[in-house]
């Protein structure tokens, strides 16, 4: 009887927990959902955003969105672009970005400051607890624009205000914590 207790008890726990945890949560990152970002240079930055259950995927691309315009926003910027890489060129006579013009071609530069390694450790595939499915992200580096004409290709261009319109219609962005 006390296993089919604690059974029936643990069944509900799990089942109202995930009930709770389904819905969409939008703030800082505080180590398992929540938005993240890094400026790489002004106007650009890395935005990442991670959720610990499964969502739609519209969810989440609308809500790292208005994360990126909500950035684009507090530098008075209207739009921004998606970027395949942070030092991209997007408009026409643009100069492509390059760190540093005064060495000579093919000149070492000594780097500065924290070097990541990677490391790969083969595991058990049994002891991965978070898969994709199970915990989506969406990131990528964006540039904000003050004008949206001049880009050199047709992708698209998002409008800050009609983002940040479209996610204060979302009950995550009304309830969301800072």
């Amino acid at each position: 009887m006390w296993i089919k207790l604690a059974k029936v008890f643990f069944g509900g726990l799990v089942f109202f927990s995930a009930l709770s945890s389904q819905a969409l949560t939008f703030g800082p990152y505080r180590g398992y959902d929540g938005y993240q970002e890094y400026q790489v240079k002004p106007g650009t930055y890395y935005v990442s955003y991670h959720l610990r259950v499964a969502t739609e995927e519209s969810g989440i691309v609308l809500a790292w969105r208005t994360r990126a315009a909500e950035l684009c926003k507090s530098e008075n910027l209207n739009y921004f672009v998606e970027l395949n890489y942070s030092f991209e060129t997007v408009l026409a006579g643009e100069m492509p970005y390059v760190s540093d013009l005064s060495l000579p071609p093919g000149e070492n530069i000594a780097p500065v400051g924290l070097i990541f390694v990677p490391i790969i450790v083969i595991i058990p595939r049994s002891w991965i607890v978070a898969t994709l499915k199970s915990s989506p992200a969406k990131q990528g580096h964006i540039r904000c624009l003050a004008d949206s004409s001049g880009l050199l290709d047709g992708r698209q261009v998002f409008d800050v205000s009609a983002i940040i319109l479209d996610a204060r219609k979302q009950p995550w962005y009304q309830n969301r914590s800072r």
